[in-house]
């Protein structure tokens, strides 16, 4: 999907995807791509993807934002048996004080709080792990979770003159989308979640499976300055300083091993 970032992941989607199909004993799957292009907002977007999406036989829909970089492992999703699965995408966001983070978009939920807390893995921790919500930037879904009508949002509306009406008065025309993606805010406009986190934490609280694979990696073009990747960096030492140099003091070792 393009967020308006880039399009240049799109050429390295379809080579990816073709090596990757043809390195299958049997070939087990077959890829359409939808594209949609400067949609705002971005929920809406998701729900032109999903309109498209059901018109075919396909049986996953999966969710690929223009600013997603494939790696070698990004495939590795289809690997996990799940309702729906996701990568280790990363975010990059600043936060107040200064303070820069980059984050694992897989999330788990506060006991009796709206707020959502990304997962820090251990060493020790297994490659797929189950999740409460996630982003969809880099997210696959099975079929029959779309269909779900229990993920459906209300058709009924009022718009801005305070005239009722209904989304399913409307599939005839060409801007129609289904109800799914929300992004929910208080009165004041203030985000308590957005579209991916609302839409993959209403389906696990229906049951649905959600895991991430650790090892499906895939990179996110973000535009940053140079101070911006400073501050990341001196963020991830003072969070990950001793392990960084316990890793380094590992491979000093090794290589005199080698030597």
């Amino acid at each position: 999907m393009d967020d308006g970032m880039t399009n240049a992941g799109l050429m390295q989607y379809q080579q990816v995807l073709a090596g990757w199909g043809l390195n299958q004993k049997p070939r087990q799957y077959r890829f359409s791509l939808l594209v949609n292009t400067f949609m705002r907002p971005v929920e809406y977007a998701r729900n032109l993807l999903v309109r498209d999406f059901l018109k075919t036989d396909a049986q996953y829909l999966w969710f690929i934002d223009a600013d997603m970089i494939p790696t070698s492992s990004t495939t590795a999703i289809f690997e996990v048996d799940a309702d729906m699965v996701c990568g280790r995408a990363h975010a990059y966001q600043d936060f107040p004080g200064g303070n820069t983070g980059v984050k694992i978009s897989a999330h788990t939920k506060e006991k009796d709080s709206d707020l959502f807390v990304n997962i820090l893995p251990k060493d020790d921790d297994g490659i797929v792990q189950d999740v409460e919500a996630c982003g969809t930037a880099h997210l696959l879904i099975k079929r029959h979770v779309i269909e779900d009508r229990r993920l459906w949002l209300p058709t009924k509306y009022v718009n801005g003159d305070g005239v009722e009406k209904d989304l399913a008065d409307e599939t005839d025309k060409e801007s129609y989308a289904p109800p799914v993606f929300r992004s929910l805010y208080k009165p004041n406009g203030m985000l308590i979640r957005g579209e991916d986190v609302d839409f993959t934490y209403r389906a696990t609280r229906l049951g649905y499976s959600l895991k991430v694979h650790l090892g499906a990696e895939i990179g996110h073009f973000k535009k940053m300055d140079v101070e911006g990747v400073e501050r990341a960096a001196r963020q991830a030492l003072i969070r990950h300083g001793a392990k960084i140099k316990a890793l380094m003091e590992a491979e000093v070792r090794k290589e005199a091993v080698n030597v």
